[in-house]
Protein backbone atom coordinates (compact mmCIF):
# COMPACT_ATOMS: atom_id res chain seq x y z
CA UNK A 1 0.00 0.00 0.00
CA UNK A 2 1.32 3.70 -0.57
CA UNK A 3 0.23 6.29 1.34
CA UNK A 4 -0.42 10.18 0.25
CA UNK A 5 -0.89 13.17 2.25
CA UNK A 6 -2.98 15.98 1.80
CA UNK A 7 -3.68 18.93 3.86
CA UNK A 8 -3.94 22.93 4.50
CA UNK A 9 -0.90 24.69 3.71
CA UNK A 10 1.53 24.07 7.40
CA UNK A 11 -0.58 21.69 8.97
CA UNK A 12 2.53 19.00 9.61
CA UNK A 13 2.53 16.91 6.54
CA UNK A 14 6.40 17.39 6.66
CA UNK A 15 6.89 16.94 10.42
CA UNK A 16 4.44 13.85 9.69
CA UNK A 17 7.00 12.09 6.76
CA UNK A 18 9.91 13.45 8.65
CA UNK A 19 8.68 11.38 11.38
CA UNK A 20 7.85 8.24 9.91
CA UNK A 21 11.23 8.43 7.34
CA UNK A 22 13.04 8.51 11.05
CA UNK A 23 10.97 5.43 12.64
CA UNK A 24 11.80 3.29 9.35
CA UNK A 25 14.79 1.31 8.44
CA UNK A 26 14.33 1.48 4.63
CA UNK A 27 16.42 4.08 2.57
CA UNK A 28 14.51 6.77 1.25
CA UNK A 29 14.33 7.33 -2.50
CA UNK A 30 12.65 9.77 -4.70
CA UNK A 31 12.07 13.94 -5.06
CA UNK A 32 10.79 16.30 -2.33
CA UNK A 33 10.50 20.09 -3.73
CA UNK A 34 11.19 23.16 -2.01
CA UNK A 35 10.64 26.63 -2.82
CA UNK A 36 13.19 29.37 -1.74
CA UNK A 37 12.81 32.96 -0.88
CA UNK A 38 8.84 31.66 0.22
CA UNK A 39 7.45 34.84 1.02
CA UNK A 40 8.95 36.17 -2.37
CA UNK A 41 6.68 36.98 -5.40
CA UNK A 42 9.55 35.83 -7.44
CA UNK A 43 9.83 32.41 -5.58
CA UNK A 44 12.14 29.41 -7.06
CA UNK A 45 10.54 25.81 -6.57
CA UNK A 46 13.43 23.54 -6.46
CA UNK A 47 12.95 19.57 -7.12
CA UNK A 48 16.06 17.39 -5.08
CA UNK A 49 17.06 13.91 -4.34
CA UNK A 50 14.29 12.89 -1.10
CA UNK A 51 17.86 11.81 0.18
CA UNK A 52 19.29 15.23 1.01
CA UNK A 53 22.36 14.32 -0.75
CA UNK A 54 22.05 17.83 -2.74
CA UNK A 55 21.93 21.64 -2.21
CA UNK A 56 19.60 23.66 -4.41
CA UNK A 57 20.89 24.78 -7.17
CA UNK A 58 19.64 26.78 -10.39
CA UNK A 59 19.58 23.31 -12.59
CA UNK A 60 17.47 21.84 -10.22
CA UNK A 61 14.27 24.66 -10.71
CA UNK A 62 11.19 23.50 -11.85
CA UNK A 63 9.10 26.31 -11.45
CA UNK A 64 9.66 29.88 -11.21
CA UNK A 65 7.58 32.99 -10.14
CA UNK A 66 7.59 35.93 -11.72
CA UNK A 67 5.43 38.85 -9.48
CA UNK A 68 3.99 35.77 -8.24
CA UNK A 69 2.60 34.40 -10.99
CA UNK A 70 3.96 30.13 -11.46
CA UNK A 71 5.72 29.09 -14.68
CA UNK A 72 6.23 25.35 -14.48
CA UNK A 73 9.48 24.21 -16.07
CA UNK A 74 8.02 21.09 -17.82
CA UNK A 75 10.90 19.94 -19.34
CA UNK A 76 12.60 20.17 -15.77
CA UNK A 77 10.00 18.56 -14.40
CA UNK A 78 10.28 15.18 -16.89
CA UNK A 79 14.30 15.32 -16.87
CA UNK A 80 14.46 15.62 -13.59
CA UNK A 81 11.74 13.91 -11.41
CA UNK A 82 11.60 11.16 -14.15
CA UNK A 83 15.50 10.43 -13.57
CA UNK A 84 15.07 10.42 -9.54
CA UNK A 85 11.93 8.24 -10.24
CA UNK A 86 13.56 5.34 -12.31
CA UNK A 87 16.73 5.82 -10.22
CA UNK A 88 13.71 5.30 -6.66
CA UNK A 89 13.10 2.10 -8.62
CA UNK A 90 16.07 0.20 -8.80
CA UNK A 91 16.57 0.41 -4.71
CA UNK A 92 13.75 -2.52 -4.20
CA UNK A 93 14.75 -2.22 -0.16
CA UNK A 94 13.87 1.71 -0.32
CA UNK A 95 11.01 3.88 0.32
CA UNK A 96 10.11 6.54 -2.72
CA UNK A 97 8.89 9.67 -1.43
CA UNK A 98 7.41 12.13 -4.03
CA UNK A 99 6.81 15.23 -1.89
CA UNK A 100 4.97 16.95 -3.50
CA UNK A 101 2.37 16.56 -6.34
CA UNK A 102 0.58 19.67 -7.76
CA UNK A 103 -0.49 21.52 -10.20
CA UNK A 104 2.88 22.78 -11.30
CA UNK A 105 3.41 19.17 -13.36
CA UNK A 106 0.11 19.39 -15.15
CA UNK A 107 1.82 19.50 -18.71
CA UNK A 108 4.82 16.91 -17.73
CA UNK A 109 3.37 13.82 -18.76
CA UNK A 110 6.37 11.74 -18.74
CA UNK A 111 6.38 12.27 -15.51
CA UNK A 112 3.19 12.06 -14.24
CA UNK A 113 3.56 8.34 -16.26
CA UNK A 114 6.80 7.57 -14.22
CA UNK A 115 4.64 8.88 -11.07
CA UNK A 116 1.64 5.94 -12.28
CA UNK A 117 4.37 3.58 -12.63
CA UNK A 118 5.73 3.59 -9.24
CA UNK A 119 2.61 3.48 -7.81
CA UNK A 120 1.71 0.51 -9.99
CA UNK A 121 5.01 -1.16 -8.28
CA UNK A 122 5.52 -2.59 -4.68
CA UNK A 123 8.00 -0.33 -3.85
CA UNK A 124 6.19 1.43 -0.89
CA UNK A 125 5.53 5.21 -2.16
CA UNK A 126 5.14 7.67 0.78
CA UNK A 127 3.95 11.08 -0.93
CA UNK A 128 1.96 14.80 -0.37
CA UNK A 129 -0.61 15.67 -2.50
CA UNK A 130 -1.85 19.38 -2.73
CA UNK A 131 -5.26 19.86 -1.34
CA UNK A 132 -6.48 22.01 -4.03
CA UNK A 133 -4.61 20.40 -7.05
CA UNK A 134 -7.06 19.13 -9.69
CA UNK A 135 -6.46 17.20 -13.00
CA UNK A 136 -3.63 14.79 -13.08
CA UNK A 137 -3.43 14.41 -9.11
CA UNK A 138 -6.70 13.07 -9.43
CA UNK A 139 -5.32 9.51 -10.81
CA UNK A 140 -2.96 9.66 -7.40
CA UNK A 141 -5.96 10.30 -5.07
CA UNK A 142 -7.95 7.29 -6.60
CA UNK A 143 -5.53 4.71 -7.90
CA UNK A 144 -6.01 1.34 -6.52
CA UNK A 145 -2.81 1.20 -3.87
CA UNK A 146 -2.91 4.95 -2.50
CA UNK A 147 -4.91 5.40 0.82
CA UNK A 148 -5.39 9.27 1.34
CA UNK A 149 -4.68 10.41 4.58
CA UNK A 150 -5.66 14.06 5.36
CA UNK A 151 -3.16 15.83 7.95
CA UNK A 152 -4.51 18.27 10.33
CA UNK A 153 -2.83 20.01 13.47
CA UNK A 154 -5.14 17.89 15.49
CA UNK A 155 -4.06 14.86 14.27
CA UNK A 156 -0.10 15.38 12.86
CA UNK A 157 1.29 13.67 15.89
CA UNK A 158 -0.87 10.74 15.56
CA UNK A 159 -0.85 10.05 11.51
CA UNK A 160 2.87 8.40 11.60
CA UNK A 161 2.42 5.38 13.15
CA UNK A 162 -1.00 5.06 10.51
CA UNK A 163 1.39 5.69 7.99
CA UNK A 164 3.21 3.25 9.01
CA UNK A 165 1.03 0.74 9.46
CA UNK A 166 0.14 1.01 6.01
CA UNK A 167 3.48 1.31 4.40
CA UNK A 168 4.37 -2.15 6.16
CA UNK A 169 0.98 -3.82 5.12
Amino acid sequence: MHVFLTGELQCGKSYAISRVIARLSRPVYGFKTLFTDRGSDNKALYMLPADGSLSPAPSQIVAQFMDGRPQPLTERFNAIGCALLQEAQRHTEGLILMDECSRFERDAHLFQQEILHCLDGDIPVLGVVRLNAQGWVDQIRNHPKVKLITVTLDNRDSIPDEIIRYLNA
